[in-house]
């Protein structure tokens, strides 16, 4: 894949394509969350939400069980994903990017836990009162993440595409476009880069921006189809 420069508008930093960003070939795979899912039906008593507790780190090595290492220091996207029959609900339930997908895509599947136990049918204004109880200090900050993890309620898998040498720039600006495509109930009208594709004067650099998204749409396409047949 060539690239061309592309000007960053905020910080007017010119970013020229790396020789391993032009090799670049993305991969995609699929992560089944029913484990979780299956973990929080036979936690009703909500003990394994904590991260202090047994079962809390009992759910942690769950999680892990389920990424690849391979991911560890490797950049790219990620989607929470529904399925679901009911054809008129979005089933693109959050877009995310990081430069580290293990350690996101852990720390996501950890801390958003509470819509696994959503999910299970479990007292969710019960568990409200458990934490208060657990951590009286901070249960407030806490609290403001709440109705953050109940978005992402209805989520059966995750699919991620790794993008090993994408700039962060690109990055940035692709997950705008994935929002956009997409419009995940669980990503705020302020998720994304405020680097807009159009604010973008070179249009060489706009055309590699659009064929990177195309190649990791299609991929992220791939990965949904094989959910739906499987």
């Amino acid at each position: 894949m060539t690239g061309a420069t592309i000007i960053c508008p905020s910080c007017n930093t010119a970013i020229k394509p790396t020789k391993e960003e032009q090799k670049d070939t993305f991969e995609y795979g699929i992560i089944n969350t029913a484990p979780l899912l299956s973990f929080a039906k036979n936690n009703p008593d909500g003990s394994g939400i904590w991260g202090d507790t047994q079962q809390g780190r009992e759910y942690a090595k769950t999680v892990r069980k389920l990424l690849p290492e391979s991911l560890d220091r490797v950049s790219g996207f990620y989607c929470w994903y529904k399925l679901t029959n009911d054809e008129t609900t979005n089933k693109h339930i959050y877009v995310g990017q990081s430069h580290n997908l293990y350690r996101r895509l852990t720390e996501g599947l950890k801390h958003e836990r509470m819509a696994f136990w959503k999910d299970a049918g479990h007292d969710i204004e019960g568990f409200k009162k458990q934490g208060a109880d657990h951590y009286p200090r901070k249960w407030q900050q806490y609290l403001l993440g709440w109705e953050r993890c109940l978005k992402k309620a209805g989520t059966t898998h995750v699919v991620w595409v790794a993008t090993p040498s994408l700039a962060y720039i690109r990055l940035e600006i692709i997950e705008e476009m994935l929002i956009k495509e997409w419009h995940p109930i669980g990503n705020t009208q302020n998720s994304g880069t405020h680097i807009k594709l159009d604010a973008l004067k070179d249009k060489s650099a706009i055309e590699t921006i659009n064929k990177y998204y195309d190649d990791i749409l299609a991929k992220f396409v791939l990965g949904f189809k094989q959910i739906e047949s499987s």
